[in-house]
């Protein structure tokens, strides 16, 4: 059986998911929404707390809806074509952004 597992759940992105499922592409394979998926122990604890508040007040000095933020955690993976077209389609989109 295929399908794609995502990190996510039903009432959090309904109407993303329902337009996977009703969509026109037939080659989708179904949609198995199984999250939210946590990582419950902070591997770095004493770390990034400095980085995370400077990364706020650039946040906070930015015109409200000017930012793109694109997370795709530490599940997934890409190749060096994929990352080269999603930082060239950002590039293009004329928003600031902030990946993670």
């Amino acid at each position: 059986m295929k399908g794609i597992l995502v990190n996510s759940y039903v009432e959090l992105e309904s109407f993303i998911l329902q337009a996977l499922v009703n969509g026109e592409r037939k080659e989708i394979p179904p949609i198995y929404p199984a999250g939210p998926i946590l990582e419950m122990v902070d591997k770095n604890p004493s770390g990034s707390r400095g980085e995370n508040e400077s990364v706020i007040q650039w946040l906070d000095g930015q015109p409200k809806s000017s930012v793109v933020f694109l997370c795709f955690g530490r599940m997934g993976t890409f190749d060096e074509e994929q990352v080269k077209e999603i930082a060239n389609g950002l590039d293009r989109s004329g928003y600031d952004f902030l990946g993670s």
